[in-house]
């Protein structure tokens, strides 16, 4: 079988990727910098790199022609990114690749959200796929998102089957988001938990994700559904944030207090340019969180990981052997700016006009 991957160069991504590689499937994957190290480390394992990225409707097409799978893998994992890169990426970048999808003739799109479309102030345990908020989620991260989702549900039929995962926090070797995050956070003042942080915190290991992006890719039922991905493991968030920064070999510190007061001290760190917690971290970890993964666990034949402690062990050694903590936070990818967003509507708008038939926005 032959996938096209967007997000390669990414965490969740370049995981899929490179187990699709494993298992002996063709794969071509569109980055930005095909000379820069994560795409040129998948082309080492077999990738084709395509040269594109989401405001290129065009060269999405031209790398989805022949791909039975699209993965589109490059929604923003930062939520500091601004309004106007968020819209960018998960509505116009989703529309974008949505359209060259049918256009190339792609047999099934696998969207990789988010489970945090759902974020609000209030819990969500035994959270399932039927729910849906009264109002719209907390923060621009989840908004947009969530309309990224729509579209791509929109978008299902019999021509082109359209799969939407939406994921919990995502955790594992090769992560350039949450992990680098938490330890810059650690070491300025400790971890900000609400509370004593013994709130329930959902997560889902990498390899559990991208088995449930394997299935998704394969199994017939997935059509035109949407599934919650989680590893239901009922932990505190304290629990988990002490156990992923001791597999990084950092001390955890932590810095406590009632939620509206870290809230507040999260609404003015977004004034800064790169705010070391932002008001939806907060409110993530201040609530009890628990997805009821039971669809997916009878439509995809998945099932989440178990056996944690291992999971953390081999974290701990790909930490070491990529040089230590230090190393990691060098990893932190950040979100892109509002100049190269415009860069991008400005290239859109060009293509647009050059190949109206396949653009998305204009």
């Amino acid at each position: 079988m032959r996938f096209l991957v967007l997000g390669a160069s990414g965490f969740v991504g370049g995981a899929f990727a490179r187990r699709a590689r494993a298992a002996g499937d063709e794969v071509h994957a569109l980055v930005r910098d095909p000379g820069g190290q994560a795409a040129t480390a998948l082309a080492r394992e077999g990738v084709v790199l395509r040269a594109g990225h989401l405001g290129d409707p065009n060269a999405i097409r031209d790398a989805a022609e022949g791909a039975a799978v699209l993965v589109n893998a490059a929604g923003l994992v930062d939520r500091r990114a601004s309004a106007k890169a968020a819209a960018w990426t998960h509505v116009a970048g989703t529309e974008n690749v949505l359209n060259a999808a049918r256009a190339a003739g792609v047999e099934r799109v696998v969207h990789v959200s988010c489970a945090n479309v759902t974020l609000h102030l209030g819990s969500r345990v035994n959270w399932n796929e039927e729910r849906s908020l009264p109002k719209r989620p907390m923060g621009v991260h989840a908004r947009t998102t969530l309309l990224g989702d729509e579209l791509a549900l929109g978008a299902h039929s019999s021509a082109m089957e359209v799969t939407v995962l939406r994921p919990a926090t995502v955790w594992g070797p090769g992560d350039q988001n949450l992990l680098p995050h938490a330890l810059r956070e650690n070491a300025n003042g400790g971890m900000r938990l609400p509370g004593d942080g013994d709130a329930l915190f959902e997560t889902v290991h990498i390899d559990s994700l991208v088995d449930a992006m394997v299935a998704a890719s394969e199994e017939s039922r997935a059509a035109g559904r949407l599934y919650l991905i989680a590893d239901g493991a009922m932990e505190s968030a304290k629990h988990f944030f002490d156990a992923l920064l001791r597999a990084a070999g950092a001390v955890p510190g932590w810095r406590s207090g009632p939620t509206p007061w870290i809230d507040l001290v999260a609404q003015l760190a977004l004034g800064r340019p790169d705010p070391i917690v932002t008001p939806d971290d907060v409110v993530e970890r201040a609530f009890d969180t628990h997805f009821d993964t039971q669809r997916a666990r009878g439509e995809l034949l998945w099932e989440p990981g178990t056996n944690r402690s291992a999971r953390f062990e081999a974290l701990a050694r790909a930490v070491h052997a990529d040089g230590g903590h230090a190393a990691v936070l060098g990893r932190l990818r950040r979100a892109p700016s509002d100049a190269s967003v415009e860069a991008q509507i400005e290239a859109a708008a060009a293509w647009s006009e050059a190949a109206p038939e396949t653009a998305g926005h204009r």
